[in-house]
């Protein structure tokens, strides 16, 4: 289903035509419930970009959790060693970027958290003048040396599900898992109104379909922790 045949269905679906204005509100919100019922530490989710000579960091969008970063070249493929932000400063120099440090094949990474506030000079930051301050729901990711030519890295991470906006748009839980999805949005949007039995209700119906995710992550051996869905007392 695309974003407008499910927020057309979620009105339907609960009766509550209230729901049309923030309809897109509570489906991203029951996308980002069953991303964190359904987390994996597989790192499954893998993003690529060509970096320029000298790079030295990107920014990774609706990324949870980096598990490896690898860079291919023309001399073969290479796997980074994961570090922390901390350990960098302290062997390539607290303000170090691409103008500090010799460029090379990259060998190590650590990811930064940048806050958006008016002044970036922070815990967060190694550098003002290089900061790539960003949203809470982006991760910078660093990496030492910069690099000495064309690079293609290769992050494989846990990613959230994009957000729908675009009346088109599709995500990994619109298609066969769209019930779920809706019974998820309907419940958390009941919760919100303090509507214990119909948040019930709705989570009811939405335990069994995410039971049926769960034990298909396990078929395909992806650990995930176990949420249970609430059960009306009485």
């Amino acid at each position: 289903m695309t974003h407008a045949e499910l927020k057309t269905a979620l009105v339907a679906l609960t009766g509550r035509r209230d729901l049309g204005v923030n309809a897109t509100l509570w489906l991203n919100a029951a996308q980002r419930q069953l991303d964190a019922l359904t987390a994996t530490v597989s790192g499954n989710g893998r993003w690529q970009v060509d970096l320029a000579e000298n790079a030295w960091q990107i920014v990774l969008t609706n990324c949870r959790d980096v598990k490896s970063v690898w860079v291919t070249s023309t001399d073969g493929r290479f796997l980074l060693k994961k570090k922390t932000i901390e350990w960098l400063r302290s062997y390539y120099g607290y303000e170090f970027g691409s103008d500090d440090v010799d460029s090379n094949v990259p060998i190590y990474w650590a990811v930064n958290l940048a806050i958006d506030q008016t002044d970036p000079v922070d815990a967060y930051a190694h550098d003002a003048d290089d900061l790539v301050v960003t949203p809470l729901d982006k991760k910078v990711l660093v990496f030492m040396p910069p690099a000495d030519g064309v690079y293609t890295m290769t992050v494989f991470a846990d990613f959230f599900t994009p957000n729908l906006v675009e009346e088109a748009d599709e995500t990994r839980w619109t298609g066969t898992w769209s019930s779920l999805l809706l019974f998820t949005a309907a419940h958390l949007a009941a919760q919100a109104i303090g509507d214990r039995e119909e948040s019930d209700r709705w989570a009811i119906m939405a335990a069994p379909l995410l039971q049926d995710v769960k034990n298909m992550q396990a078929e395909e051996g992806s650990p995930f922790s176990l949420v249970e869905a609430p059960i009306p007392e009485g």
